[in-house]
């Protein structure tokens, strides 16, 4: 009867551990645009580990969160153009810390090179344009102001919470 006893004692501590261990097992994820002339237009899709989790808009914020088992690797997608992120970032996660991720919308400005003329009609030729989004990590102080800083958002935009 003491064995079953301690047993069961045994077990509730390891389900209580288990349980403890579950409220730090993930880490949050903070992308953020803030808000810029130049690809105000653009949504950007939020990828991690393969997964879209998201779109960005211009001047708006996501917030993820992740399990901290695994590395994770976070880009960004222009879907538009099919174009990816230049370089992703792969991280292992600390559980209950917070990362911070801007992304940029960037782009060659219109480049004429050469007006051909065709008699009546001048056409305007010009050389390929590159576009592309960049994702940059952010130390965790200045990453948390700039996420919070209201100026750099519309406010009519909200903060989109995935969890």
């Amino acid at each position: 009867m003491k064995q079953i006893i301690i047993t069961l004692l045994l077990s509730l501590l390891a389900i209580s551990q288990l349980f403890a261990q579950k409220e730090y097992e993930s880490a949050t994820l903070h992308f953020f645009r803030t808000d810029r002339f130049y690809g105000k237009w653009v949504k950007v899709n939020v990828i991690t580990n393969d997964s879209i989790v998201g779109k960005l808009k211009n001047a708006q914020r996501l917030i993820y969160e992740v399990s901290t088992r695994d590395s994770i690797t976070v880009s960004g997608l222009y879907k538009l153009m099919n174009k990816e992120t230049d370089e992703s970032i792969t991280f292992q996660p600390e559980p209950g810390k917070d990362y911070y991720f801007e992304i940029f919308f960037y782009g060659d400005m219109y480049k004429p090179t050469a007006v051909i003329w065709t008699g009546t009609t001048a056409i305007q030729m010009s050389d390929p344009v590159e576009y592309g989004v960049k994702i940059v990590g952010l130390d965790p102080i200045v990453g948390r102001e700039k996420f919070n800083d209201e100026s750099l958002f519309k406010k009519k935009n909200e903060t989109i919470v995935i969890k």
